[in-house]
């Protein structure tokens, strides 16, 4: 029994050994531990394509667009009426539905805006009223294409935090600002009302006033018991009070001192994801199974919602609203008692892995998701993706709007079609005739996959490679497409230079693009 045990402690240290070496050379090369995998664990406990809903779901109209398909334009004229699932409770007593912070007001003459949206590898990508531009490493005009957050300040600068610090845009010329955080890769990024800029990041929130870099040590913010180092997000009131939180708990730091809110509080255990203010400055903390929110400064409120599972964004509106991202499962919308889900099945909803979620001042919602972008404006949904719209990328990871936003939507456009060929050789150098090329437009992992990576994925083609080993995709919608090849008896995926994600190839419109030979093991 002894000899067992001791064994049992070899193999999870090993394990151990492993888990912080993939986490060191991911916190090196600037990659998320999302991008390695693709898939985030939890999501192995849920369908993307068959979400269970919550409450009341939207049903899709006839001729709504949905995953895989042309996005278009779409009004949802049946919006459901929510159905409480969960009453919110108090910590430690119950309350009742929770009451807005704010009126909403009409903003007609609201001055126009900007909407921008960031990627990992691409750069971003932004709307205002003169159309869709584009900022990239490769262009000059930003420091790196891991753009893991955006952030609009008060006094209007945009800023993108990337893999190599922060980049700052005064609507004319971009400002680098190097990383003083150390190694690890951002997680969130907020503007003070001061110009002071701050990141968090494992084990940490940096704080940069303009000149130089100041680190606050995730234990100062994080409670007894609940020592992890995982910086999840950051907000920053109006007031300058700056929230932060951590995998285990919620903390507030007024220049001087941090307070920090734990289980006690809550009155239970939670893992906390993301936060986001409402316009009185009040938080809103999303964790796996629900909202928690500070009511009065003193007491908090839970919003349960055991569904969320997975959560990876969070806004509220004016109407007291909350909007929550997940991975996986959706858009969930909590209003009038209930949780609304929306998601690709039963929704113009472009993709079920809401990254972020965004609304700006004319109370429109802005949904970056890992195909595409959704803007909700009451019962109008609009739908853009590559082959609609100027973008530089379909997997967007942040969003953020100035001032109202773009006065003006652009109204989709389809474009041209693309095409994609090459030719597939074995080590030998043989055709590889009879072999099986399969592409697809969402994200894989170069390592753990199903047997079939690309099945039901969107934009799913498969075509057999010819006698002479050339094969060919005819009219593609452009997009940036994952190559994958199956010899007979297993599938692989073809590696990106960095060998740990998949490789990606983009079609443009009306353009081939001959990716050359692919070797088939």
């Amino acid at each position: 029994m002894e000899g067992r045990s001791q064994k049992i402690i070899v193999v999870v240290l090993l394990l151990f050994g492993v888990a912080f070496a993939l986490l060191g050379y991911l916190a090196f090369s600037g990659l998320d531990i999302e991008d390695f995998f693709s898939t985030s664990p939890l999501s192995l406990f849920q369908d993307e394509a068959t979400a269970t809903p919550v409450g009341e779901v939207a049903q899709l109209p006839p001729g709504s667009s949905s995953q895989g398909t042309t996005p278009t334009r779409t009004r949802v004229s049946n919006t459901p009426t929510a159905t409480p699932t969960s009453k919110p409770t108090l910590t430690p007593t119950a309350t009742a539905t929770p009451t807005p912070t704010a009126t909403p007001t009409p903003v007609p003459d609201m001055p126009p805006g900007m909407a921008c949206f960031s990627t990992i590898g691409s750069g971003m990508t932004c709307l205002d009223d003169t159309g869709w531009r584009s900022f990239t490493q490769g262009a000059g005009t930003l420091g790196g294409d891991n753009v893991h957050d955006v952030v609009f300040c008060p006094d209007g600068r945009l800023l993108a935090v990337h893999t190599f610090g922060v980049g700052a845009f005064n609507g004319q010329v971009w400002k680098e600002y190097s990383k003083g955080w150390g190694s690890s890769s951002p997680e969130a990024l907020a503007c003070a009302p001061n110009g002071d800029i701050w990141v968090v990041h494992f084990e940490g929130a940096s704080r940069f006033d303009g000149k130089e870099w100041q680190t606050y040590n995730s234990r100062l913010f994080e409670s007894d018991g609940a020592v992890s180092g995982l910086v999840e997000d950051i907000a920053v009131a109006p007031d300058g009070l700056v929230w932060v939180v951590t995998s285990g708990n919620v903390a507030s730091f007024d220049g001087n001192r941090w307070r920090v809110y734990a289980d006690k509080d809550f009155g239970g255990t939670y893992f906390f994801d993301a936060i986001a203010l409402d316009a009185a400055g009040n938080p809103w903390v999303a964790h796996t199974n629900g909202v928690l929110t500070l009511e009065d400064g003193k007491t908090w409120v839970n919003y349960v919602n055991e569904k969320l599972l997975t959560v990876e964004s969070i806004a509220v509106d004016l109407s007291g609203r909350i909007w929550v991202g997940t991975f996986g499962r959706g858009l969930f919308v909590y209003e009038d008692g209930g949780w609304i889900t929306y998601v690709t099945g039963n929704s113009p909803l472009v993709h079920d892995r809401v990254y972020d979620v965004f609304i700006d001042s004319r109370q429109r919602a802005w949904v970056a998701t890992e195909f595409g972008i959704n803007v909700v404006v009451g019962q109008d949904w609009f739908s853009y993706r590559m082959d609609n719209a100027d973008l530089v990328d379909n997997s967007f990871r942040a969003v953020t709007v100035s001032e109202g936003g773009p006065a003006t939507l652009l109204e989709p456009v389809e474009k041209a079609s693309g095409s994609l060929s090459g030719r597939a050789v074995f080590e030998n150098g043989s055709p590889a005739a009879g072999a099986l090329v399969e592409i697809c437009a969402k994200r894989l992992n170069l390592y753990l996959f199903d047997a079939h990576p690309c099945l039901d994925q969107p934009l799913q083609q498969s075509v057999e490679v010819g006698a002479n080993g050339d094969f060919a995709f005819e009219n593609l919608p452009a997009a940036w497409y994952n190559i994958t090849v199956y010899n007979g008896e297993t599938w692989s995926i073809l590696p990106s230079a960095n060998g740990i994600s998949a490789l990606r190839s983009q079609v443009l419109p009306g353009e081939n693009n001959y990716i050359g030979e692919l070797i088939v093991k």
